[in-house]
């Protein structure tokens, strides 16, 4: 029974590393995913910065058309002004100029605000810019090392599975059939070592029956509260045994 509780424990070193490498394969395309995620994130924020300074750049140049079109109705009123011959016109033309002019102010403090919205986020599109290819950079070259990692777990996978199939082909079928039974119910832990009485998974004390029963190594014994597989860790055939 020694030698069917190695078998069992080799097995479930086999299985613990299968879970790990199949861990590592399905984690590959989620940070993949995350990644691409993220960078396209980044590029959306790139864009709407563009897409402000095209809208900076059309009120901008509304502006300045409203500014010259100001400026030419000034020089208009003023070419007036020689003509009239009142002094009830002269004082509606002057206030018309007047009112022209705080209009033509408002609309130059307009532009200057513009413009300066337009050099403050130039700033910004620049510094994002360079952040952005670095990103890439860096994405690219993550996915890449991910990529690699997929496929070392794949070939991991491939040769502990043909392990898996010939040291299943030495196991008594009934054994085998419980230990996949109890290792998928108990989280990938079919066998627990069993040192001082105390059973090295769940903690709980064996009945000190059971446990001389299990000094003996002769048969194949559950632990009475986890139901695994158990075997005595401190016989010098296990020594050194990782549970």
């Amino acid at each position: 029974m020694i030698e069917t509780i190695k078998q069992l424990l080799t097995l479930q070193e086999i299985d613990s590393a299968i879970m790990a490498a199949t861990e590592r394969k399905e984690k590959g395309p989620q940070e993949i995913k995350e990644l691409e995620g993220g960078l396209q994130r980044s590029k959306q924020e790139f864009e709407e910065q563009l897409e402000q300074t095209e809208n900076l750049a059309r009120k901008r140049m509304m502006a300045e058309q409203d500014f010259e079109e100001i400026r030419a109705k000034i020089r208009k009123s003023q070419g007036k002004l020689s003509q009239v011959k009142n002094t009830r016109e002269h004082r509606a033309i002057l206030k018309e100029i007047d009112d022209l002019k705080s209009m033509m102010k408002a609309k130059e403090e307009e532009i200057i605000q513009v413009m300066e919205e337009q050099e403050a986020l130039n700033g910004v599109i620049e510094k994002k810019k360079v952040l952005l290819e670095n990103e890439q950079m860096r994405v690219e070259e993550r996915k890449q090392g991910v990529e690699v990692l997929i496929r070392q777990a794949e070939e991991d996978l491939n040769v502990l599975r043909d392990q898996k199939v010939a040291l299943s082909k030495d196991l008594n079928p009934e054994i085998l059939d419980r230990y996949n039974f109890i290792r998928e119910k108990l989280g990938g832990l079919a066998l627990a070592g069993v040192s001082n009485g105390v059973c090295g998974v769940c903690h709980m004390n064996l009945p000190p029956q059971r446990f001389n029963e299990l000094l003996r190594s002769d048969r194949l014994m559950t632990c009475p509260s986890c139901h695994r597989f158990i075997y005595w860790s401190d016989h010098e055939e296990f020594n050194g045994k990782v549970e």
